[in-house]
């Protein structure tokens, strides 16, 4: 909304820009979907690996975005931040950087669901309910905008970026040991198994490999959240 409303002096070459921009990254983005499609028609160890390569990748991209959610929780200065951007880019009167803006913001939204997406065919799950589970998603994104827009209400996204953030980290955490058991399975990696139950839909696969490195990571992240709140603790208490 502050953006728009930054845009009612701009004619219609600015909003062109942004429009451009995320129309520009959806394309690309259905695009490299068909692509990889193709590239997956693969089978064996290659197979393997790919799921390996590509969860691993997925794995740090969540981790990333799981991290910037978490320090960013504050929405005001996020959008501070981003009408800050635009209010630069109307000044200088240059379109390309609104149109880098758009297309920045939604292609890696993209590329990360076209990766969880690609990592689920993988593991074997049925086209279907991938496809059905991903559209129901869009239409209720559109259900709320929608509502939100024509009632005027305003959503507190801080909870929202609280609760994706646990989600995201969650799913990074399920990935990395997605990750280590497919290239485990074509040899790249070493496999040491112990009696225990395994967790498929956790990544956990009864490897020490795999519970040494999903423990990590689930410590490293304890730990940043603990360092996090002690941080803003102290920050709010010095303020008093």
């Amino acid at each position: 909304y502050e953006i728009g409303v930054r845009l009612v002096g701009s004619e219609m070459c600015i909003r062109d820009s942004i429009h451009t921009g995320w129309i520009s990254s959806l394309l690309i983005g259905i695009s490299l979907y068909f692509i990889l499609d193709k590239m997956i028609n693969i089978s064996g160890n290659m197979a393997e690996s790919l799921e390996g390569y590509t969860a691993l990748i997925a794995s740090g991209l969540l981790f990333y975005v799981g991290y910037w959610m978490h320090k960013n929780t504050d929405v005001k200065k996020i959008t501070e931040s981003l009408v800050a951007a635009v209010d630069s880019s109307l000044g200088s009167g240059k379109g390309i950087t609104l149109f880098l803006i758009a297309f920045t913001a939604a292609f890696r939204e993209i590329f990360e669901t076209l990766l969880f997406l690609k990592i689920l065919i993988l593991d074997g799950h049925q086209k279907l309910f991938i496809g059905t589970g991903a559209f129901s998603a869009i239409a209720l994104t559109l259900v709320i905008i929608t509502v939100a827009v024509r009632y005027s209400i305003r959503l507190n996204l801080k909870y929202l970026f609280k609760a994706s953030t646990v989600l995201i980290l969650s799913l990074s955490t399920i990935y990395l040991g997605k990750g280590i058991s497919a290239l485990q399975k074509t040899g790249l990696m070493v496999q040491t198994t112990f009696d225990g139950y395994s967790m498929p839909a956790l990544g956990f696969n009864s490897t020490i490999e795999v519970l040494v490195a999903q423990m990590g990571m689930v410590i490293m992240i304890l730990a940043y959240f603990f360092v996090s709140y002690q941080r803003k603790k102290n920050l709010a208490e010095s303020t008093l």
